[in-house]
């Protein structure tokens, strides 16, 4: 199956497809892949405090989102 990842993670909105034999495995690598890309942009995450991934089949159906979200605390 075919699946369509898009993020804004990083300097700017990035958009590839990878084919994957189900609807877990899209999301396994949604999850690896947004960590990877926070871990290379990771200064632009907290300069932004949020990241976003949508994944959808080649159709255009949008299937689920990842949203990350930063809230920094106060120290005690």
């Amino acid at each position: 199956m075919k699946f369509v990842f898009t993020s804004d993670a990083g300097a700017s909105s990035m958009t590839w497809s990878s084919d994957l034999d189900s609807l877990w495995d899209a999301k396994i690598e949604a999850v690896r892949t947004l960590g990877e890309l926070l871990s290379d942009d990771g200064p632009q995450f907290w300069d932004h405090h949020a990241v976003e991934m949508t994944v959808c089949d080649e159709r255009g159906a949008r299937l689920f989102r990842l949203n990350l979200i930063a809230n920094e605390c106060s120290p005690p």
